[in-house]
């Protein structure tokens, strides 16, 4: 006599069916027995069932020779077949001792490197199904999937106390979000173009000056060079002032770098009046 299917397997096969899942007839090709498997992985993780509950449901989409071999499985199990267990023993079936082995030992070493969340997710629902007993509750699958994130997403992680796969994905995919955030916000700051000179901020020249030369940035250099610059520019020599002009012998200001003319003695000044006195008077004769 069949048992009548409670109310509860009813619930879950109506929610299972919803997601359209393929069957599996026993096909030979070990590529197709792979991703079947993992097709129905994905399905069953967010599904609120138990890990015999999964089997369950996995085991109604098998037919043909797929359904004969779960039937052999069944016959000499004296316990009920978990999920892990049925992965472990499928994959047995369906794909060969060194390709198990060579997938095997990839799991083992996953981690995240140059790919992001998503991407390592993927790849570690993949593989996951290969090692099932390292993760065979929901709290080692979590921590297996940590180990293997970038070292400031992991860090990031580690105040948490994650109890589930889902929440530990939930969360590195936010973090690495937040991240990515961080990071456009300074490459705009960074191409913030400059402020206009007759902004920037200028203070005593005995004093060193704070410049802003772009947004959130200040620059320090001494205001010397500046008040050099507004200093007075001799208009003989082409030069800036520095001192004041140099005071000749006889008492006018000649500028700087100009030679002064020669200052005669007394005596030689008289004597050359004289000569010069005779010289008109021989031409108004």
């Amino acid at each position: 006599m069949v048992e009548p299917v409670n109310h509860q397997v009813g619930k879950l096969l109506a929610e299972f069916n919803k997601l359209r899942p393929t069957s599996l007839g026993g096909s030979s090709d070990p590529n197709a027995a792979e991703n079947w498997l993992l097709d129905m992985d994905s399905m069953l993780e967010p599904m609120e069932c138990n890990t015999f509950q999964r089997v369950m449901l996995a085991t109604f989409m098998l037919r043909g020779a797929a359904k004969i071999w779960r039937r052999s499985v069944k016959d000499v199990q004296t316990e009920p077949l978990d999920w892990a267990r049925f992965q472990k023993l499928f994959l047995e079936k369906y794909v060969t001792k060194s390709a198990r082995d060579r997938k095997h030992q990839e799991f083992m070493n996953l981690v995240q490197e140059n790919l992001i969340v998503s991407e390592y997710k993927e790849r570690f629902t993949a593989l996951s199904q290969y090692r099932p007993e390292q993760i065979s509750t929901d709290v080692t699958k979590a921590k297996k999937f940590i180990r293997g994130l970038k070292t400031y997403i992991r860090l990031r992680l580690a105040p948490f106390q994650i109890r589930s796969y889902i929440e530990a994905v939930s969360k590195a995919l936010s973090i690495e979000k937040e991240d990515e955030d961080i990071q456009v916000t300074r490459g705009q700051m960074g191409r913030t173009r400059q402020l206009p000179q007759q902004f920037q901020v200028r203070q005593d020249p005995n004093k060193r000056q704070i410049v802003p030369t772009s947004f959130g940035q200040l620059s320090y250099r001494p205001v010397r060079q500046q008040w050099q610059a507004m200093r007075p520019v001799n208009s003989q020599l082409g030069q800036q002032a520095t001192r004041p002009p140099a005071l000749a012998q006889n008492n006018q200001f000649v500028p700087r770098g100009v030679q002064p003319p020669p200052v005669r003695p007394q005596g030689q000044r008289h004597r050359h009046m004289g000569r010069f006195t005779l010289l008109l008077q021989k031409i108004h004769l």
